[in-house]
């Protein structure tokens, strides 16, 4: 029996951890959908300390690890008593990296860390487009300063590329805006997994099989899915 086609998605070298997690049942696949546009530091630096409440910043809000390089500039822009929130876990650990203690994270979409945000001022740092309007949640009861150091684009795909989407059995979908580059070529009989409610929300409103599973549990959860698959092409 032919192993299951399996497509990770994430910007490239982002893929590697996903990857061993799908054992020789499955075959891997990597075609990046997205890719990363970084700001310069010294532009990002000017941001920051041109917002009235540099130096003051009771809670920070970091979306991505893409933001690990500017994380330095921070430092100055916070309390030392500043909260802060982050969205994953490798955005925590690039935090704590730099000396950071995280006061709460989610696996969901940025959006749901509002109700835990009680102090201001806000500095959010993250992508220019931001998915999920956390500062407009926040700004009817609290100062809010986004500071962009990034921008996410979306990847030019091969015929090869296209190709891999339309044949695979799962694609692994981590971002809304990753789904916006595959969804053309993604069939619908295909599982499409994603990490959080945010992710599952935008691809449902295309898409009728997705599921929301992350780490470990991939494998697992796919599984019995696709044997559903494999009974039904039968």
């Amino acid at each position: 029996m032919s192993p299951w086609r399996v497509v990770l998605t994430r910007e490239a070298g982002f893929n590697d951890d996903l990857a061993t997690l799908f054992s020789a049942a499955f075959t891997v696949d990597e075609v990046p959908l997205t890719m990363t546009r970084f700001d310069e530091v010294s532009l990002v630096d000017e941001r920051l300390r041109a917002s009235a409440d540099y130096g003051t910043f009771a809670s920070l809000v970091v979306t991505s690890r893409r933001a690990a390089p500017y994380l330095s500039l921070c430092r100055s822009a916070v309390t030392t008593t500043c909260d802060v929130f982050t969205v994953g876990a490798a955005t925590t650990s690039a935090l704590e990296a730099v000396g950071f203690t995280v006061t709460t994270s989610t696996t969901e979409g940025v959006a749901t860390l509002a109700p835990d945000i009680v102090n201001g001022p806000v500095l959010i740092l993250g992508a220019r487009h931001p998915f999920g309007d956390l500062a407009g949640a926040l700004q009817p009861r609290l100062n809010v300063t986004s500071v962009a150091c990034y921008e996410t684009m979306a990847a030019t795909l091969r015929d090869e590329d296209a190709a891999l989407l339309g044949g695979a059995d799962a694609v692994v979908i981590a971002a809304p805006s990753a789904w916006a580059v595959a969804q053309p070529y993604v069939h619908p009989r295909t599982w499409v997994l994603v990490p959080g409610d945010s992710t599952r929300q935008a691809v449902a409103a295309t898409h009728d099989r997705v599921v929301r599973a992350w780490g470990p549990a991939m494998a697992s959860t796919l599984r019995p899915l696709l044997e559903i698959s494999r009974r039904e092409k039968n």
